[in-house]
């Protein structure tokens, strides 16, 4: 009896009448409460129709009356990865592993989730072992190579990928990450040829769409950058990093500030470039046109002055005041540029904050604020200014660029950069009793093999009577 009454259970489930196979499960459990299978296919089908609870109670009891059990194992630590329980999970897989050394699926979930974890040696070490027992597991080498990447071993990331689809071809995340890839090593035409391969393959994946729309932009293709970014957005509408960019192009509804997100996007994909790319490419002079301006009035810095380098990026600027023997903060959305500034081992403390969070809550107080190249990501900047004078010492100086623009306050360029007009800057700094003590007009960088003309200036905070 209590076989028959399995196998129908069992049919009922493939017949999709589920509640009839768990009333049929239950019936059988109370008969035979220590019967393993019926254990196991009832924590199943709760997982199929959602009861966590049950599922978890059944697994538990699969585990406790076969604890050498593989499948449970596996099953469980599936379950728990859904509640979001990870360590568990592993701890789970780790145990079906070793329970059956070519248990491939579980050692692919293992090393997946062991590299989510940030666990990566370990990671490293179960990829290796999964394709001792299966060398043409293509999943498998397609997040190898997503863990290289992050470890931003582009080489052989590429050669995992490259291994990835000769096994399998439909693999589009593989094609879209060598993509990615070429976005990295600067090698637009090939990059735009791998997101549009990845379209050619699913047209409403939305990274490949985002990043054609980019790699058009770099290409001053803007039109087409902009089909794609519209593409894009009908995937993600409230994406605010596209409607910026949009606004930006069009040149409709200018915001007051580029979102978070972009400039957390834009600056960690660009970290590992960036020095390069600023200093040789763009011909960055910016930081030593501050240093420059400044020099004239660093007696009137104390000793050890408390120094506050908002946006300071790969840290690029701090090797210019390093000298000053300063007390020295960083500030930075993006935590790649940051990663990247702390090598400089220039900054006592770097910190991961949209600047004008910080500057309005940090309690501490500088003597000297430095915004080389972070004010063109705002277009209002009476709410920075602001912030700015109240953490300012007093007798403080504050040292900023701008990038001109004639006849308006603030202008959103297509390059999604704001410039700025003196008068705009004059009116702001004298509602904050800002003295300017001195300016300079200077060719900041290039941007299309063309000068950006901006303006450099260092202000003091006066002291109200």
């Amino acid at each position: 009896m209590l076989q028959e009454d399995f196998q129908t259970a069992r049919q009922l489930t493939q017949d999709e009448q589920f509640h009839d196979a768990i009333l049929l499960y239950e019936k059988i459990l109370q008969r035979e409460p220590s019967h393993v299978p019926s254990h196991y296919n009832l924590a199943l089908l709760a997982v199929k129709i959602g009861d966590t609870d049950k599922a978890r109670l059944h697994f538990e009891h699969v585990l406790k009356l076969a604890p050498e059990y593989p499948q449970g194992h596996f099953q469980m630590a599936q379950l728990l990865l859904f509640l979001q329980q990870p360590l568990d999970a592993i701890s789970q897989l780790n145990i079906a592993v070793d329970l059956q050394p070519d248990y491939i699926d579980a050692r692919h979930l293992l090393a997946c989730t062991l590299m989510q974890q940030h666990q990566d040696a370990l990671a490293t070490e179960q990829f290796q072992i999964l394709f001792q027992y299966a060398p043409q597991h293509a999943n498998g080498h397609l997040n190898f190579a997503l863990l290289k990447l992050h470890q931003k071993d582009l080489t052989t990331a590429k050669t995992l990928l490259e291994t990835a689809i000769s096994l399998d071809p439909t693999l589009i995340e593989a094609h879209y990450h060598r993509g990615v890839i070429a976005m990295q090593q600067g090698d637009i035409e090939r990059a735009i040829i791998e997101m549009q391969g990845t379209l050619d393959r699913q047209d409403d994946h939305f990274a490949a769409n985002y990043n054609l729309a980019i790699l058009y932009k770099m290409q001053h293709h803007y039109k087409l950058a902009i089909f794609y970014l519209k593409k894009a957005q009908v995937l993600d509408p409230d994406n605010e990093s596209i409607a910026f960019l949009l606004n930006a192009f069009e040149q409709h509804n200018i915001p007051a500030q580029a979102p978070k997100t972009f400039v957390q996007e834009l600056f960690n994909h660009y970290a590992d470039t960036y020095d390069e790319h600023m200093e040789q490419t763009l011909q960055y002079k910016t930081p030593q046109q501050l240093r420059t301006l400044l020099n004239p009035f660093i007696e009137q810095l104390p000793k050890n002055p408390n120094i506050l380098d908002l946006g300071c990026g790969t840290g690029l600027i701090g090797k210019y005041f390093h000298d000053l023997n300063a007390i020295f903060i960083g500030i930075d959305l993006a935590k790649d540029m940051l990663a990247l500034a702390k090598k400089r081992e220039i900054y006592d403390d770097l910190i991961e904050s949209d600047i004008l969070e910080y500057l309005q809550t940090t309690d501490k107080k500088f003597d000297l604020i430095i915004a080389s190249d972070v004010l063109n990501y705002f277009g209002d900047l009476e709410k920075i200014f602001t912030a700015c004078t109240r953490v300012l010492n007093p007798q403080g100086l504050i040292l900023f660029s701008i990038e001109l623009v004639e006849n308006q306050d603030y202008l959103l360029h297509n390059n999604a950069r704001f410039a700025h007009n003196t008068h705009y800057i004059n009116g702001l700094t004298n509602a904050q009793h800002w003295h300017l003590l001195a300016e300079a007009t200077h060719t900041l960088r290039m941007q299309e093999n063309k000068p950006v003309v901006g303006q450099v200036f260092v202000y003091t905070k006066q002291t109200l009577a």
